[in-house]
């Protein structure tokens, strides 16, 4: 849902809030994650608690799982962002 509304340019804040306050990221697959952080970063909405969670996570799913395009999407949008103390970046 996100993704659609970033594609749209649909800047629905509560949304997109609301959306990373119920996110279970151990049910997300590596394209989610990605996709997930493309759309906050397209629409400029920014939840750093939220990335800072998603950069303890995602490391624990183990590098393998990662395509290219998802650790270029997901470069991107935390550096969009202007999350450049993020954990995930280090």
């Amino acid at each position: 849902m996100a993704w659609a509304f970033a594609r749209l340019a649909v800047y629905d804040f509560p949304l997109l809030e609301g959306i990373s306050k119920r996110a279970v990221l151990k049910q997300f697959k590596p394209q989610e994650i990605s996709n997930l952080l493309w759309a906050f970063a397209s629409v400029k909405f920014s939840d750093e608690p939220f990335v800072e969670t998603i950069s303890v996570h995602v490391p624990s799913m183990g590098c393998d799982v990662f395509a290219a395009q998802h650790v270029a999407n997901m470069a991107w949008a935390i550096a969009a962002m202007m999350f450049p103390d993020c954990h995930l970046m280090s």
